[in-house]
């Protein structure tokens, strides 16, 4: 296997750069182009690098609408070429923790990114569904009827009784 910038291609994959080929239409111009492995391989070098390294990247999507290459597009790549799904989630991990600790130190708002870090952190989704199992435990040992009592608060020198208070 060669590495190039963490991305492992396999022997299958290189066998398979001179056979496949692929195209997609460009957002901006809509017009068709082709592309090769090699483009694919680049692309995903690209996003890892600009998920790690630039700060404004908050969601991938604008990576790939930078270039022109819309969410359809980019999606079918990730269900055909196993070494840019390994890139995308990598990128998704980077940016989840960028999105995370800028929450925490109140750079970006704590409830949106509490909202959406499913999207970026598969821990997050176990932590999520591990406090569901929680609740729902909790919730179940909890059903039964609760009666409270509250005593009549005794006579004190402050608190008096009222006069139209019976025993």
């Amino acid at each position: 296997m060669s590495k190039n910038n963490n991305i492992d291609i396999s022997k299958k994959e290189k066998a398979s750069k001179s056979k496949w080929y692929d195209q997609y239409e460009d957002m901006f111009t809509l017009q068709m182009k082709p592309i090769n492995p090699a483009f694919i391989e680049r692309l995903a070098v690209e996003m890892l690098e600009w998920a790690r390294t630039n700060p404004n990247a908050l969601k991938i999507v604008t990576f790939f609408a930078d270039k022109g290459i819309s969410a359809q597009c980019y999606q079918n790549w990730l269900k055909k070429y196993d070494f840019f799904e390994r890139a995308y989630r990598q990128a998704l991990q980077l940016i989840g923790a960028r999105r995370e600790i800028g929450g925490l130190k109140k750079e970006y708002d704590s409830g949106i990114v509490r909202n959406t870090m499913h999207h970026f952190d598969d821990q997050y989704i176990k932590d999520e569904e591990w406090r569901a199992k929680l609740r729902t435990q909790a919730s179940e040992q909890d059903n039964g009827t609760k009666i409270v009592v509250i005593e009549r608060m005794p006579e004190t020198d402050i608190v008096k009784r009222k006069k139209n208070e019976e025993n």
